[in-house]
């Protein structure tokens, strides 16, 4: 069906057909008959309908040249690119259209002051949710998750919220290092840890045995968790297997053989 328009308003295409309109097909000029075709605009007195120059968008200006522009055709369109300062809105619409009845197409106001990312901490991250966004408006939270090497203190999150000034609150250190207990001690071996170490995270610690017997299983043991709460040896210490000769005190020089005297005393023969 045919577009027809007469003083801005929209008319059937029979109208097209009168003696005083003209039409228009693709900005030419065409017979009057070939306004029934369906990319025909009819117009009456030889003036073709138009928009105007360009409505005035919040926080926005028109892309390229078409600022200062005066007159726009039917169809025509432009896209709005926020001021600095703002930023554009997700899932809402940039650009506008000059519609049939001589009417620009309504946009909502798509421009608004977003904060930057949320920064990042050693010890969290962001929530996949916040991760994807890429406008936080002023007074948005955005929620933090521990890092898998730390717990959290609390029963509440770490959040930071975007502040007027577009600046983030500082995210409150709720996650602290996940530890491990001592690692297990062994029957005639040692570790590499000491009684007054912590051992957090990613610790590692190694088995040895005394010498002269064998180390079954895994020497080393890394600190790990096993459900983001509680840290964990990564599996069962070693053992060490073999014959144990327990280490003999030295007996000093001056003990290892009695003296002559004590000699012959001991043989009965004292003088």
């Amino acid at each position: 069906m045919a577009v027809c328009v007469i003083h801005g308003s929209v008319c059937y295409p029979q109208q097209c057909v009168l003696s005083t309109a003209v039409c228009v097909i693709h900005s030419s000029v065409c017979y009057p008959q070939e306004c029934v075709l369906s990319t025909a605009l009819c117009v009456i007195h030889g003036t073709v309908s138009d928009c105007g120059p360009l409505p005035n968008i919040s926080h926005a200006e028109p892309q390229g040249d078409t600022k200062e522009q005066q007159s726009f055709s039917v169809g025509s369109t432009v896209t709005f690119s926020c001021v600095p300062g703002y930023t554009k809105r997700p899932f809402l619409s940039d650009t506008i259209q000059c519609l049939t009845n001589s009417r620009w197409s309504s946009l909502p106001e798509f421009c608004g002051r977003s904060c930057p990312r949320p920064p990042s901490v050693k010890f969290a991250l962001l929530s996949p949710e916040d991760q994807r966004q890429n406008f936080y408006a002023v007074n948005t939270t955005v929620r933090y998750i521990c890092h898998p090497s730390h717990e959290n203190t609390t029963d509440q999150p770490p959040t930071s919220t975007c502040l007027d000034n577009l600046t983030w609150t500082e995210v409150p250190e709720l996650c602290q290092m996940i530890s491990c207990p001592p690692p297990p001690a062994i029957a005639h071996g040692q570790h590499s840890g000491n009684s007054s170490q912590e051992f957090v995270f990613g610790s590692i610690t190694t088995y040895t045995c005394e010498p002269g017997l064998e180390l079954v299983g895994q020497d080393t043991l890394l600190c790990t968790t096993d459900s983001g709460d509680n840290g964990t040896w990564s599996g069962a210490p070693p053992t060490c297997r073999g014959e144990h000769h327990p280490l003999l005190t030295p007996i000093p020089s001056s003990q290892s053989s009695p003296s002559p005297a004590l000699c012959s005393c001991w043989a009965d023969n004292c003088s």
